[in-house]
């Protein structure tokens, strides 16, 4: 294809996980279940992952998953206490980076852990300003788009949400953090045409309707605000925190 595959990307490529095949498999059948995002799910998946870890304790993935569930898990869905959450999930984190000291997803769920637990906006700003300077982007959408969001950037969030899209059209989360950030840039048409663009791919998976119920609130469109909140009362009776 005479594509340009940087040096990072390269040694991603090559990567061997974990030599240990059933551990491999143990963290496939957790990885299953965490993208459930129930917290039934969650439960099934740290017990995958910890078996896994169990038979590889460098194998570096389970760690960072286990601590994304735990985030997720204390920061959204309030199945665990914010707070013994975010040490569990820390604790993961600081072992990934003994392990793999310039491990950057690690890295940056450090930094989703600081903004939304300990709200450490001078350390997670300076983080953001460095993936600014060097044209990179988080693995996760926190912050490169909810944190930029949240600061008041909403043009630097729509660029973001479309490198994003670009490369993973897939993904549940950035459609709607380019909606938001479209809403907040005054661009409520284009806002509407990506929720209208968007609904039928992702009208069931939680994040995406209490998020596009939410921005078709603010745009006033209620009677679509509803239609979405009725989706999340009805296929989800076990209603995470909002």
């Amino acid at each position: 294809m005479k594509a340009t595959i940087l040096e990072n990307e390269m040694a991603a490529i090559q990567k061997i996980p974990t030599k240990n095949k059933q551990a491999y498999s143990y963290y496939l059948q957790g990885d299953f279940q965490r993208n459930k995002a129930s917290e039934l799910s969650y439960s099934n998946a740290i017990s995958f992952y910890e078996k896994a870890i169990a038979l590889d304790s460098s194998f570096v993935q389970p760690y960072l998953d286990m601590a994304n569930i735990y985030n997720l898990g204390g920061g959204v869905w309030g199945s665990y206490n914010e707070q013994t959450a975010w040490g569990k999930a820390k604790k993961l984190l600081e072992k990934v980076l003994e392990i793999e000291p310039e491990n950057q997803q690690a890295e940056e769920e450090l930094h989703t852990g600081e903004f939304f637990y300990n709200w450490n906006f001078n350390l997670v700003e300076g983080y953001y300003q460095n993936i600014l300077e060097n044209s990179i982007y988080d693995k996760s959408p926190v912050i490169s788009l909810d944190y930029a969001i949240k600061t008041g950037r909403p043009k630097e969030a729509l660029k973001a949400s479309e490198y994003f899209i670009l490369n993973d059209p897939s993904n549940v989360f950035f459609p709607f953090f380019r909606a938001e950030a479209q809403f907040f840039l005054g661009s409520s048409q284009e806002a509407m045409e990506t929720l209208y663009n968007s609904d039928p791919l992702y009208s069931d998976n939680w994040f995406y309707l209490r998020e596009s119920a939410k921005l078709y609130y603010y745009l006033g469109e209620y009677e679509k605000s509803e239609i979405q909140l009725e989706r999340i009362l009805s296929n989800f009776p076990i209603i995470p925190q909002f």
